[in-house]
């Protein structure tokens, strides 16, 4: 799957590439969903990477009961001026989509939470927001929830978000 999306606010707009790859085994994959830069008022190069989501995965087989790991607890937008708007909810939304449809009931593997992408309390809240909205519950190592891990789950669980931006944005299908 590849498509072109255009996020439009107000006289901004971001016109960005979303491809969806993967592989496939006897008893596991992965689905990979990229997100790149195309044009716009950022004037960042053409192909500029926006985000990499992943959900790689293991069927159930035998006595095996599989499960499925989203982004191993790594997602994140890598433009700063793009952050905040989004995009991570709605690439999840597809992540989670393709998952519950193939996997609905293995079990969700365990993320971590570090401390070192929680330095300010926005980006703790931003973060920690972001997974809850997905359905994760966490032990925190600490009182202010900078650290810790995600409790046991099934992929049956898992929220799957509106596939809308916020603050303003909007996303038009362009292809």
């Amino acid at each position: 799957m590849m498509q072109k999306l255009k996020f439009v606010r107000e006289q901004e707009a971001h016109l960005v590439e979303l491809r969806l790859s993967g592989s496939r085994g006897e008893d596991e994959g992965e689905f990979v969903l990229t997100m790149t830069y195309l044009s716009g008022d950022l004037g960042l190069k053409t192909g500029t990477l926006v985000a990499r989501f992943t959900a790689s995965y293991q069927t159930p087989a035998g006595n095996a009961s599989g499960h499925v790991d989203l982004g191993q607890g790594d997602t994140k937008i890598e433009v700063p001026k793009l952050r905040g708007m989004g995009i991570g909810s709605f690439m999840m939304s597809i992540l989670i989509g393709l998952v519950q449809s193939s996997l609905p009931q293995v079990e969700v593997a365990m993320i971590y939470l570090a401390s070192e992408d929680a330095k300010t309390d926005e980006e703790r809240d931003r973060r920690n927001g972001f997974w809850r909205k997905l359905g994760y519950t966490f032990t925190y190592y600490d009182s202010e929830e900078r650290s810790g891990y995600s409790n046991w789950m099934m992929s049956s669980q898992l929220i799957r978000p509106a596939e809308e931006l916020r603050s303003g944005w909007i996303v038009e299908e362009l292809e």
